[in-house]
Order: C-alpha cells, then structure tokens, then sequence
C-alpha cells in the first residue's frame, strides 16, 4: 500500500511537471507568435523604410545594413525560440511517456494486492471455519470424557459392591441397594 501511494505521489510530481512543461510549450508558442507579429510588423516599417530611402537616396546604405542586421536578429530569435519549442514538446512527450509508465506499473501493483488480499481473505474464511470445527469437536470430546468418566465412577461404585458382597457375605444382608444414580 506505501508502495502504491509513493508510486502514485510520483506520479502526480510528474504530471505536474507535464503540466508545467506544457505552461512553457504554451509560453514558448506565444513567443514564437509574437516574434512572428514582431517579423511582419517590421518587415512592413522595412516596407516603408524602403520607401523612404527611395526618397532619401543619400541613407540608403546604412538603412540596409541596418535592416540586414534586424533580420539577422530576427532569423536567430526565431530558430532559438523554435528550438526551444521543439525542445519543450519532446521533454512533455517523454515525461507523459513516463507517466503512462507508471500509471501502468501502479495499477498492475494494486491488481496484484488485490488478488493477495482476495487469497488472504479466502485463508481467513478457512482458518474461521477450521476453528469453528475444532471448538465443535472439542466440545464433543468434552462431553463423551464427561460421559466415560460417569461411568467409570458407576463402574467403580458397582465393583466396590460386588467386592463387598463377594468378601463378606454377613454385610450383604445388611446393605441396601440404593437405587443407580446417572452422572
């Protein structure tokens, strides 16, 4: 039973931490959204930037260097949070993996306890009814000792008299036979 109840805290740790990974999956997917906002809300200032520069041929070389290096920070902010998300979803993945795992090998433990406590409660039911029987026979070779032991005593009051009739004839006429008592 401790068993089961550590195996099931264990699993509940780690269905919290699916579910924090899972808060992350879904932070690191609002991030990627937002960059992905961010990448066309500047490529549309680019857009206009352009237009500008076209006006304004003397800045053009600065503008797109400058923009060359905006895109370049985009680009790598968007693999480094598409990494992350890749990331996060494999570490979710494997821990609901590990979850099952134990779900499984929690409820195999508490088929098998189960089927002990099912075997002990048949053992139980036996070992009653063996004891119920014993107590009935005890109680019947009480009774059957009770029973030899009264008629042993009549036995040995029945060879007191004979002994005494036998060994001495005047005090048979004097004795009067009661009458056989019944233990």
């Amino acid at each position: 039973q401790d068993q089961l109840e550590a195996m099931q805290r264990q699993r509940d740790a780690y269905m919290e931490r699916v579910a924090d990974r899972e808060a992350e999956l879904l932070r690191l997917t609002s991030q990627v959204d937002d960059a992905e906002r961010e990448r066309r809300a500047l490529l549309d200032e680019r857009r206009r930037a352009e237009e500008r520069a076209e006006a304004e041929r003397r800045g053009r070389a600065d503008d797109r260097r400058r923009e060359a290096e905006e895109r370049r920070r985009e680009a790598e902010q968007m693999q480094q949070l598409r990494r992350e998300h890749r990331e996060a979803q494999e570490e979710a993945a494997a821990l609901r993996a590990e979850c099952q795992a134990l779900r499984a090998a929690a409820d195999e433990r508490c088929r098998s306890l189960e089927e002990l406590a099912t075997e002990q409660r048949g053992r139980l039911d036996l070992l009653e009814e063996l004891g119920a029987r014993a107590s009935s026979l005890g109680e019947a070779l009480y009774s059957c000792l009770r029973e030899r032991a009264g008629v042993l005593r009549f036995l040995a009051e029945l060879l007191n008299e004979h002994q005494a009739m036998i060994f001495d004839p005047p005090a048979l006429q004097r004795v009067v036979v009661p009458a056989a008592s019944t233990p």
